[in-house]
């Protein structure tokens, strides 16, 4: 009797134990999943908090230029501390690039049309949208109005790379492939006449890239503005 007591002891024992393990267990998961959910909404600021500070800064190149650009400024338009901000980007120049990395980034889009003539044409007006949009004449300013100065050299030399370069070149290497452009083709050459009959014609002209205006600049580019049998260029005496 006394053993079967015993035993029935042991049992609870072992029983209550169990429960006490099973729920410092779970009380461990909760608190780790806590933890979890806890950082993965720090994150979420952060990314939040950086998005904002790049924003602004571009906002700010496109208000007062990159020799004016002040990151205190920067940091107090954004809601955050300056110094969060030199934390991560130790320099002006590194949040300038930070920033019109990320803008060109979520503008810049590679079309995958299957023909070389809507590819040119969605280029184009992207481009136009692109440069017209708060970023994009941040950009304009820093290259152009400012590219004087040792800070806009430098940051020019670096601008052109990433998905700024590479997505516009994917769609054309694919035209290549394709056949609708021959082998050997300058891509970056035909990139940059087409970039530049662009910021013509909103800077210059001042007129709209509109559809009209859109398939004369394909058709240039697409088929040349030379007849099939160029006439020689005469050599001045």
């Amino acid at each position: 009797m006394a053993a079967a007591l015993n035993r029935n002891h042991e049992l609870r024992c072992v029983g209550a134990a169990g429960a006490l393990q099973l729920r410092v267990a779970r009380t461990r998961g909760v608190r780790k999943n806590r933890g979890v959910a806890k950082r993965r909404r720090a994150v979420q600021r952060g990314d939040v908090v950086v998005r904002r500070v790049l924003e602004v800064t571009v906002a700010e190149l496109g208000r007062v230029g990159l020799e004016r650009l002040s990151v205190p400024e920067v940091a107090e338009r954004a809601g955050v501390n300056k110094t969060s901000v030199y934390r991560r980007w130790p320099t002006k120049q590194l949040l300038v690039k930070a920033a019109l990395e990320q803008s060109m980034e979520d503008s810049v889009q590679a079309p995958d049309t299957g023909a070389l003539g809507s590819d040119l044409a969605s280029l184009a007006a992207s481009l136009a949208d692109f440069i017209t949009s708060p970023t994009g004449l941040g950009l304009v300013r820093t290259v152009f109005a400012d590219g004087d100065s040792p800070e806009a050299r430098a940051l020019k030399a670096t601008l052109w790379e990433g998905p700024a370069r590479e997505l516009p070149r994917a769609a054309l290497e694919r035209a290549i492939a394709r056949g609708d452009l021959k082998a050997g083709t300058d891509v970056e050459l035909l990139l940059f006449t087409a970039a530049g009959a662009v910021m013509h014609r909103v800077f210059v002209e001042r007129g709209p890239v509109d559809d009209a205006w859109l398939q004369s600049l394909v058709e240039l580019l697409s088929h040349g503005a030379a007849s099939e049998q160029p006439r020689k260029v005469a050599r001045r005496s």
